[in-house]
């Protein structure tokens, strides 16, 4: 919810100073309890000067700014506990004792000032659940039919109030209703945008595992299509080349069988019935995994890749995901747009806490209008590699958000020289946090740590 009155947009971010991020709902009954908190904040002055200046009762003229200052603190107490019950509780409390007191004074059952009570199980409903409403509810049926009681047992409830008073504070009920039935009104429908907009993003999610179906088993299934042809046509003529043809199916067939498990697992974390277990994984075996994948096509276009990675430099990470989800279709959008005898380079590194791999390439750049919109799954952002390769635009949007996942980041940089820029190129940096003195992930192990790779 955007909010074009600088003054409530420092008064928001204020507020929030004890929770800087917060879900879109969440966010919107924050904006509520503020409106709210500065509209009763300033019928409850109001009724504390208007007390003060005309009912005849000096315990209501002093109680009257008590209770609007503990009132106004709601705003101080959500800052510093985070808590929208606590927050709330604490502008009820004094809201309730305050109107019942003032009632109690100007004329009892009959005031018009009692009608205020009916609404706090609202606001306590809106800004809570419905266990504070049922709560809230409680006290002001206990307050409507104690103040009942008293007028049919015929209390001599007193009448300290003038008549300009009640003219005053009939304008404060009337005006006051509008201004809460407002923000109610408001609340709602913005509620109601939220959960329209977050169906939509959980149909949009699914669509993405559709996605990473498509996009992800396309490559291994047409290895193992032409293996088996291949195989069918020629038969056993040359053992050697029948075997590593079997190889080649064998590893395509796990690459597949690995997918669908990663899908399932990303499925289940997203539906709370799994968390993504991070163990601490040496990057060079995954990113030589990764290549030997590649290895066709890096040959294919005869593009070098030097590779720079320590052999002990170590992430918090899922190998499985990072390699197939993150740097697979990093990998291969740089060789898409690389042109032959091009080179890719891979350097990974720690900064601080994290562990970086630089992936950078010597293809065109991505035009600007591109760029903006490369993670966002719903943005038309495929084009043509340098050899007319097709695509879905779906590699970068999968990768960010596996990335996201691994509590990890991507972050891109790419001068283009359709802007006018001598120097193409792409560079992706991964972001990972860093693991020290811990031990390797058994799958990350088995490879040869070599710090510099070249396929010719």
């Amino acid at each position: 919810m955007s909010m074009s009155f600088k003054p409530f947009q420092a008064y928001y971010r204020w507020c929030l100073a004890a929770q800087p991020g917060i879900a879109k709902t969440m966010e919107i009954k924050v904006h509520l309890f503020m409106a709210i908190a500065l509209i009763t904040s300033v019928l409850m002055w109001s009724y504390s000067w208007a007390s003060y200046a005309y009912v005849a009762n000096p315990l209501l003229n002093f109680m009257g700014f008590f209770y609007a200052a503990v009132h106004l603190s709601a705003l101080a107490v959500f800052r510093a506990t985070g808590s929208l019950k606590v927050a709330c509780n604490t502008m009820l409390v004094p809201g309730l004792l305050f109107q019942v007191h003032f009632s109690f004074v100007t004329g009892g059952f009959f005031t018009t000032t009692i009608v205020w009570v009916g609404i706090l199980p609202l606001i306590a409903g809106v800004l809570t659940n419905i266990r504070h409403t049922l709560i809230w509810s409680g006290f002001a049926i206990a307050s409507i039919l104690g103040m009942m009681a008293l007028e049919l047992e015929g209390y001599p409830f007193a009448h300290a109030m003038s008549d300009r008073g009640r003219f005053v504070i009939q304008l404060f009920v009337l005006f006051g209703m509008i201004a809460l039935n407002s923000g109610f009104t408001i609340f709602l429908l913005l509620l109601e945008q939220s959960m329209v907009a977050r169906q939509a993003q959980k149909t949009l999610e699914k669509q993405n595992f559709l996605r990473v179906l498509a996009h992800d088993i396309a490559n291994p299934l047409n290895i193992i299509s032409t293996g088996t042809q291949i195989l069918l046509q020629h038969g056993p003529t040359d053992e050697d080349k029948r075997q590593k043809m079997l190889s080649m199916v064998e590893r395509a067939s796990q690459l597949i069988s690995d997918i669908l498990s990663t899908v399932r697992q990303l499925e289940a974390s997203e539906s709370g019935k799994l968390k993504i277990e991070l163990k601490p994984c040496a990057l060079l075996p995954i990113i030589e995994q990764c290549l030997e994948h590649f290895k066709s096509q890096l040959t294919s276009k005869n593009i070098q890749v030097d590779l720079h990675c320590p052999p002990d430099l170590c992430v918090l990470t899922h190998a499985t995901l990072m390699q197939n989800q993150v740097l697979s279709n990093i990998l291969s959008n740089a060789i898409k747009f690389s042109p032959s005898g091009g080179h890719i380079v891979i350097v990974c590194e720690e900064s601080g806490s994290s562990g970086l791999i630089h992936i950078k390439d010597q293809g065109e750049g991505i035009p600007p209008s591109l760029l903006t919109d490369l993670f966002s799954p719903s943005a038309v952002t495929h084009r043509p590699g340098t050899w007319g390769e097709g695509g879905t635009g779906f590699g970068m949007p999968i990768a960010w958000k596996f990335a996201q996942l691994l509590t990890g980041k991507i972050d891109v940089e790419s001068p283009c020289r359709e802007a006018g820029i001598a120097v193409g190129g792409t560079k992706f940096s991964i972001v990972l946090p860093l693991a020290k003195n811990s031990a390797v992930s058994e799958s990350t192990q088995g490879l040869n740590n070599s710090t510099f790779l070249r396929s010719a």
